[in-house]
């Protein structure tokens, strides 16, 4: 009995960890299937204790959440894939990732990458397609770039293609609704502006309503004068009669009868005026190495510093390592003298931030995080 009591034990442990197994897959599918219900999807599942998939329409575009495994063996990993097709198809056999050492590899020894001849992009991203012109050609319009560039940002693997529109890689398993719905949002938010007309209107998640400007003046339209029929009209008789003529007296409006006091509009208050601080002036300098701005990033971390931002536009928070409060908020994006901030802010201000309207100035107090040296800007967080 002794000798099989090891086997008992290992018996007994093999059993648990299948059990266990069992009961997080059949989680796993119930967690799914109710996401699906509530959001108006599909889910499938190869048997009782297969991998589940949500498939469907979600806020007008097909969408599926599925796995994908990379690698073997002790390097396997599984990731969870959002993906979906822009609303617009995308150019033919075009796919688009982030350039990274294996593309920089990859075009040392001649791999196929179409230039668009936008400089920024060029060294951004890593294109290939079968039909270069046509892709030269969309890359072209107005705002695409930019586009793509923040659906990129939203992971390391975010790819897009013709074949399998946006894709999103998570290196997580999804435990919530909430999360499910959250990177799904990601995806649809960012696919927006890529699969738009963008050579209509710049594409920009939300953009603010401009101030209102003068109409410029347009020039007078010549009409025919007719000839005076009278010297009355001259110039030196309408001098004269003006003299002669005693001005009216001006008619004031009657007082009000009610005994109610009249209320008075308040001035408009300008914003405060608020020093640079100059570690933001410096940040911005072209002329500045890597390791400078790194050691000016370090000494503003962690500080609360006024500024005196002039917004330009916001866009939905993208940052997926953002703290909570922030995460599903605005980014407003803005000017600080010659410095250009992208602040992001709480979830609960971003009724208040949609109303803001470009080229207002707000003085807030901000924390810096990094510098985003693509955008060449600070990136912020606002203090609550």
């Amino acid at each position: 009995m002794e000798e099989l009591f090891p086997v008992l034990i290992f018996a007994s442990f093999v059993v648990g960890f299948v059990t266990l197994a069992l009961n997080s897959a059949k989680k796993h599918q119930k967690l799914y299937r109710d996401t699906a219900a509530v959001l108006g999807l599909n889910c499938f599942a190869s048997g009782k204790y297969g991998t589940p998939r949500l498939m469907g329409l979600y806020r007008g575009f097909e969408v599926l959440v599925d796995k994908e495994v990379h690698g073997s063996g002790k390097h396997k990993i599984t990731y969870t894939r959002f993906r979906a097709q822009p609303l617009k198809p995308l150019p033919g056999g075009m796919s688009v990732c982030k350039e990274g050492l294996g593309g920089k590899i990859g075009k040392f020894f001649g791999g196929q990458d179409i230039l668009v001849g936008d400089k920024r992009l060029d060294d951004a991203l890593l294109i290939k397609g079968e039909r270069e012109l046509e892709i030269q050609q969309w890359f072209q319009q107005v705002g695409v770039g930019q586009a793509v560039i923040r659906f990129l940002d939203l992971g390391s693997r975010a790819r897009l293609s013709a074949s399998e529109g946006g894709v999103i890689l998570v290196k997580q398993r999804m435990e919530s609704m909430d999360l499910i719905q959250h990177y799904l949002d990601e995806l649809v938010d960012h696919l927006i502006p890529i699969g738009r007309d963008a050579g209509n209107k710049q594409d920009s998640p939300v953009q603010f309503p401009e101030q209102s400007a003068p109409k410029p003046e347009q020039a007078p339209v010549a009409l025919p004068v007719p000839t005076p029929a009278k010297k009355r009209w001259d110039l030196s008789d309408m001098q004269a009669e003006a003299k002669s003529t005693p001005a009216p007296a001006p008619v004031l409006p009657a007082a009000p009868q009610s005994s109610e006091p009249v209320a008075v509009p308040k001035p408009t208050v300008a914003a405060p005026a608020v020093a640079v601080d100059p570690r933001l002036v410096r940040l911005s300098s072209k002329d500045l190495g890597y390791r400078e701005r790194s050691e000016l990033i370090e000494s503003l971390k962690n500080q609360t510093i006024e500024v005196r931002l002039t917004v330009k536009e916001s866009e939905r928070s993208r940052g997926l390592g953002l703290e909570e409060p922030y995460r599903h908020g605005q980014t407003v994006i803005g000017s600080v003298g010659p410095c250009e901030l992208g602040v992001h802010c709480p979830l609960g201000e971003t009724d208040a931030i949609k109303a803001l309207r470009a080229g207002e100035v707000q003085v807030w107090k901000v924390r810096v995080l990094d510098w985003d040296n693509f955008y060449r800007r600070a990136s912020c967080e606002k203090v609550i």
